[in-house]
């Protein structure tokens, strides 16, 4: 009988490694995993779910004063002590972008294109996807020469460098196609074709188009990729320096910020996110009057009037004090995630950038970049769980710090009976069900918890896999 047993559990597990598709885990799932303190298993099977609702549902198990700013305010010593003034805001910028971290000011790039440089990048691009496995919406397998016929679609790169400023939202793309393609059935709203976003007003360079000049190639300040032309309006840097200059500004301080056309706040135009900055004009205690940029019929820079809700925007920058990021983190609290910023939303990494936005501070567009930012500490990925968590607790700034593992980063906000506890932006963890079967634990959106999250699953709680924290100041 046993050995029946064992050539049939051998079989199982042989068809199961042959037939199931694996997950290509994003946020902060973990592929090799074990069932904690029970079967260790080496190479687990795959998940695959027949559908969505496969994945368990996330459910806090917390205090509900936690998802407060005003309760970590309260254990903040001095929550509204200046941390970095304006000219120390503007020395931290200049020693992040020393750091080779991605970061360029666009009325500085280059004006001739560099082709063998262009060519060279975009190749790259094309090989990474077209090697990979990806399906479609349908869950049709992608070809390779999917990738290989958008590709040919781009024209050769511009002799001299333009610019532009963006009038809309814009979805930045790995390649200039709206199609959407994912790594497996699981994961339909990681979208691997979505590099970032960016909102109204953010100036890019424009390196090349494709064919039919749908498309544009643009370097952002943060990061590089394709977006719609039809969103961009085109000018030159000298313009594009005296709009990152303007010394009277408003930030906009909401997750989502409508701008207007008119006065009476009736005639909707778009909206940004967290930590837009546009030039302010006139302000009363109802609406700001700020310049936002159009296109005109040639695709060239109208500068016009918008309006905005007063509450909506601050100012000038935020204080950097303790308080104000608690404020501007907590109203994320429950945001939808959103892979690449796709939907207008955000994910870990956009997140943080937004509420620093709000600052003046400049951060880098991806996790593993922004954790080089300020005084970075670092931990073994396997050190005693315990000692991790005291060192967090002793050397991060609660509203100030952010904490990393491969993949994720989150900003620390403070501590409870001996648990660092952090707020951010996330898809899911790796989990076992009640049957001890693989899944997810399906989170996407932000939230507040403890570094023990996905400890049901051996080696694969976030405090398990912290390596580092950096305190911004």
């Amino acid at each position: 009988m046993k050995k029946i047993f064992f050539v049939t559990y051998f079989l199982l597990i042989f068809n199961n490694f042959l037939f199931a598709k694996s997950i290509n885990f994003t946020g902060v799932c973990y592929e090799d995993v074990k069932i904690s303190k029970k079967t260790i298993i080496s190479h687990p099977t795959p998940i695959f779910y027949s559908k969505q609702t496969d994945k368990l549902i996330y459910n806090q198990n917390f205090p509900i004063y936690m998802k407060s700013a005003g309760y970590w305010i309260s254990k903040t010593e001095n929550p509204d002590e200046v941390i970095l003034n304006k000219k120390q805001l503007k020395k931290f910028n200049e020693q992040t972008k020393a750091k080779s971290v991605g970061l360029r000011k666009i009325e500085e790039y280059n004006d001739i294109v560099n082709p063998d440089s262009l060519k060279k990048n975009l190749e790259r691009r094309l090989f990474w996807l077209k090697n990979g496995k990806y399906i479609g919406i349908n869950l049709n397998n992608i070809p390779k020469e999917f990738f290989i016929d958008i590709h040919d679609t781009i024209d050769l790169p511009f002799i001299t460098v333009k610019f532009a400023i963006t009038t809309q939202y814009c979805e930045v793309r790995v390649l200039p196609t709206d199609t959407a393609i994912f790594s497996n059935p699981n994961s339909l709203d990681i979208d691997r074709m979505q590099e970032q976003s960016i909102d109204i007003g953010t100036p890019v360079a424009i390196l090349c188009q494709t064919k039919d000049k749908e498309w544009s190639y643009v370097v952002t300040p943060r990061e590089e990729g394709w977006i719609k032309t039809e969103n961009i309006a085109f000018t030159n840097k000298k313009t594009i320096k005296k709009w990152n200059s303007n010394k009277k500004i408003a930030v906009t301080t909401d997750v989502k910020a409508d701008i207007f056309c008119d006065k009476d706040l009736k005639s909707f135009i778009g909206f940004v996110r967290m930590g837009s900055c546009f030039p302010l004009k006139s302000k009363n205690k109802n609406m700001v009057k700020i310049q936002i940029p159009t296109a005109d019929e040639n695709g060239n820079l109208v500068i016009i009037d918008g309006y905005m809700h007063r509450n909506s925007v601050n100012i000038g920058f935020l204080k950097y004090t303790q308080r104000n990021v608690f404020i501007q983190a907590f109203k994320h609290l429950n945001s939808p995630y959103g892979w690449g910023g796709s939907n207008a939303e955000q994910d870990c990494s956009g997140i943080l950038g937004q509420i620093f936005n709000c600052f003046g501070m400049v951060l880098p567009e991806n996790s593993a970049q922004k954790i080089k930012c300020g005084t970075i500490f670092t931990m073994e990925r396997y050190e005693d769980i315990s000692i991790k968590k005291q060192k967090i607790i002793e050397g991060a700034v609660p509203a100030l710090s952010f904490v990393y593992l491969s993949g994720h980063i989150m900003l620390y906000i403070g501590h409870e009976n001996g648990d660092p506890y952090v707020l951010h932006d996330v898809w899911g963890v790796s989990a076992f069900n009640d049957n001890n079967e693989k899944t997810i634990l399906y989170i996407n959106k932000t939230i507040v918890g403890d570094l023990n999250l996905g400890d049901i699953v051996t080696d694969n709680s976030l405090i398990e896999r912290v390596t580092k924290f950096s305190i911004l100041k």
